[in-house]
């Protein structure tokens, strides 16, 4: 139960009788049984206030780690196994294999899967050692797209991927600056999304004409 003083204010003002609007949090499923008292707060405050309260990203998946939820515990759990480290708490800081964007990486796991997130960063780490620029949420994102978008071609591989990023000149920051040009650019003929103009840049590094006519069959 949460909102003590808006209760007590209320009440006060307008009387017992007041209607309430409420936010009810279902603790009854079996997810929920074996939890720690920490993990119990740290739960029901990620689900009562985010309909409440904006809470930030870190907030939110902080949250749901200590509250045990799944997909922050299985997040955390791979990105420490390949060396990454998630920054829960804190300033968000420049530094390698340190992942910060929260959001961008709950938003891969709900819409692609753990396994896709997990592959893109072992291809950072192939290619650029998991150096900041690279795991910024817009390249984390376009990278874990190309993957789910070519992964069924015969012409795609993570390892082919992996080694043509790793031998091209270009560093990450420059290849989303290519990117937000390109369809920048593209708003005075044909509009290009800056997500499919990423796609494009992947696919030039990759020398994937071969691959991009695969998928236009």
């Amino acid at each position: 139960i949460d909102g003590q003083h808006t209760y007590i204010a209320a009440t006060t003002l307008f009387g017992k009788d007041i209607d309430f609007m409420c936010n009810v949090v279902d603790c009854t499923s079996s997810d929920w049984k074996d939890l720690t008292e920490e993990q119990f707060e740290a739960r029901i405050f990620t689900h009562q206030h985010d309909n409440t309260k904006q809470l930030s990203a870190q907030e939110k998946f902080n949250g749901g780690f200590i509250g045990g939820e799944q997909r922050e515990t299985e997040i955390v759990t791979e990105l420490n196994n390949l060396g990454y480290t998630v920054q829960l708490t804190g300033k968000q800081l420049a530094s390698n294999k340190s992942v910060a964007c929260l959001k961008a990486i709950s938003d891969i796991y709900d819409k692609l899967g753990l396994d896709i997130l997990v592959r893109a960063i072992k291809i950072i780490d192939e290619a650029y050692k998991g150096s900041p620029d690279s795991l910024q949420d817009k390249y984390i994102t376009g990278l874990t797209n190309f993957i789910n978008t070519y992964d069924n071609h015969e012409n795609y591989s993570d390892k082919k991927l992996a080694e043509a990023l790793r031998k091209n000149a270009q560093e990450p920051k420059r290849v989303l600056a290519s990117a937000k040009e390109q369809s920048e650019r593209s708003r005075y003929s044909k509009y290009r999304s800056f997500n499919k103009c990423l796609e494009d840049q992947f696919l030039e590094m990759t020398g994937g004409g071969a691959i991009a006519e695969a998928n236009s069959k």
